[in-house]
């Protein structure tokens, strides 16, 4: 019996997107990703990905039995079709570690290559450096894959789940067999489930301030702070604010996320004024470490950005869509993990989808891969999001509260617990393993 191609239209061309839009099409099918923008920009801050992660951007170019067995991460890829770390310009994070935000006094200090399952562990990239890699790989002609269509300028307006069809603001139409919402937060594909909005303000904000390293180096004060971060997750706590510190574009630039709580009745939304916003930023960390606030003083920009969360959706799959990334599971920052999240979603639909293993009615085909995709992804997605808004350390103190009783259930008790939870899973044998046992199961009928 022929394999199954699909036709399959993904909405929305940030990290998520263009991830699936490469595996997909790599996978053995015709994918078309649809943008609203001219020409998409990825903010220009940081984003961690963690071990797993890391893998499947490093399988990205693999053939395809590789694509589902590879471990293989090296910061020397150069190979053309595949990711190229040497182009992403990652930054290495090998310890997670956190500090007494006004006195630098050590707190915990966990050495991620242990918790993780490949040597490299995690790293951080400068988000269009990470975007602009991805975005080659879809542009990419080569004879041996197929190339995503990527049609930028094409706003959707709505979309019918049911029959796969994305419905563009200039009144024309594209369908498929299967349409992927990975546009963000506030996702139209969401929108179509028809289902009660879980999405939420958290209480509290982030200033995002990039330094250059080299205005840094030549303080002593600064070589100091560089000493305690370089090649970590760096987190300075006082109280309930919190500031991470984080490198990208091969340690050339620093990120400095300082987040603060706020009164959701009594909050006016975030400053705009680029003066102001840097003013208010050294006022309510006024009392951190005079390193820090000298390292704050020296950011070219901040920004102060509100922060959004979602509960567990009820479906990541309707009718003929599925949700990734943001779109299916918007979490709260403190942890991390939402880009990684976004490359696991990523490597389980390649792996459920691949055009190999598909065989007969392609509706049927599509709706039972998807429902063991949703099957294998909510509870994961559930414990993650639950954890991610608490400080790796923090887990037994919070225990008692909503969040941390999911992470006690789940047999998270203290930080390193969690390093385990979220750095060890390997989505590939999970996502291998659900796929087998589905089709037994399905053989056995």
């Amino acid at each position: 019996m022929a394999k199954i191609e699909l036709d399959i239209i993904v909405v929305g061309a940030g990290i998520a997107g263009l991830a699936a839009a490469v595996s997909l099409s790599r996978a053995g099918h015709n994918v078309t990703v649809l943008e609203k923008s001219k020409f998409k920009l990825e903010a220009g801050f940081m984003i961690a990905i963690g071990p797993t992660g890391v893998n499947v951007l490093s399988s990205l170019g693999e053939d395809r039995e590789s694509c589902i067995e590879s471990r293989i991460s090296s910061l020397t890829n150069t190979f053309l079709i595949g990711f190229d770390f040497a182009r992403g310009r990652p930054s290495p994070t090998n310890f997670v570690a956190t500090y007494d935000g006004q006195t630098l006094e050590y707190g915990h200090h966990v050495d991620v290559r242990s918790q993780s399952k490949n040597s490299n562990g995690a790293m951080t990239f400068y988000r269009p450096d990470l975007h602009s890699e991805l975005l080659r790989l879809c542009m990419l002609q080569s004879s041996e894959y197929k190339s995503p269509k990527l049609l930028l300028g094409s706003e959707v307006a709505t979309v019918d789940i049911n029959n796969a069809t994305a419905i563009l603001t200039n009144g024309s139409s594209i369908s498929g067999d299967l349409i992927i919402g990975a546009d963000g937060e506030r996702s139209l594909v969401k929108a179509a489930f028809k289902e009660p909005d879980t999405l939420r303000q958290a209480p509290y904000r982030i200033f995002r301030a990039i330094v250059s390293t080299e205005t840094l180096v030549e303080d002593e004060r600064q070589r100091h702070m560089l000493s305690l971060t370089t090649s970590k997750f760096a987190i300075f706590q006082k109280g309930t604010r919190i500031l991470s510190w984080f490198e990208g574009r091969d340690g050339f630039l620093q990120d400095l996320e300082a987040g603060y709580n706020i009164s959701l009745d009594e909050d006016q939304g975030p400053e705009t004024d680029p003066v102001k916003v840097k003013q208010k930023m050294l006022h309510i960390f006024s009392d951190y470490h005079p390193s820090i606030l000298a390292a704050l003083q020296k950011a070219e920009r901040v920004s102060d950005w509100p922060v959004y969360y979602s509960t567990p959706l009820s479906h990541l799959h309707k009718g003929r869509a599925v949700l990734i990334g943001d779109a299916a599971h918007s979490m709260l920052p403190t942890t991390g993990q939402g880009g990684t999240q976004s490359l696991e979603d990523i490597c389980a639909l390649a792996i459920f989808l691949h055009s190999d293993s598909l065989k007969g009615k392609r509706e049927r085909q599509v709706e039972e891969r998807l429902a063991l995709f949703e099957e294998l992804r909510k509870e994961r997605m559930a414990i993650v999001q639950a954890g991610s808004g608490i400080m790796f350390g923090d887990e037994e103190r919070l225990e008692k509260t909503k969040w941390g009783q999911v992470l006690k259930r789940a047999g998270i008790r203290d930080g390193e617990g969690h390093l385990r939870f979220l750095y060890q899973y390997d989505i590939f044998e999970e996502s291998r393993k659900a796929l087998e046992e589905g089709m037994r199961a399905k053989a056995r009928l």
